[in-house]
């Protein structure tokens, strides 16, 4: 299983998207890959700016798999600065990657 959170996370990334269907497969597993390599508990926070596209049901789907996976939903686009401070009020981690 992706992700797997034992302890609390030392790093959260926190992504901003909006109908990124066609990106988010290849991103989730890059970054997959690249936090696994590290080797520290981490956390993924997706935030969804309001997609219309398929992207909040493959959020929903990576949530569900990957219990590192934290999804934000907006059903407006919002300002990104505003984003970041949701995203910012749900990590949980010493280091912050965005």
């Amino acid at each position: 299983m992706w992700g797997v959170m034992e302890n609390k996370p030392s790093i959260s990334v926190l992504i901003p998207v909006l109908n990124e269907e066609e990106s988010l497969p290849e991103l989730q597993e890059r970054l997959y890959r690249t936090m696994e390599g590290i080797g520290e508990p981490y956390e993924i926070i997706y935030i969804n700016d309001g997609s219309i596209d398929s992207t909040p049901a493959l959020l929903e789907d990576y949530h569900n798999r990957f219990p590192c996976v934290k999804v934000i939903e907006f059903t407006e686009t919002m300002v990104s600065t505003w984003l970041y401070l949701q995203g910012l009020s749900v990590l949980s981690a010493k280091w912050l990657s965005r």
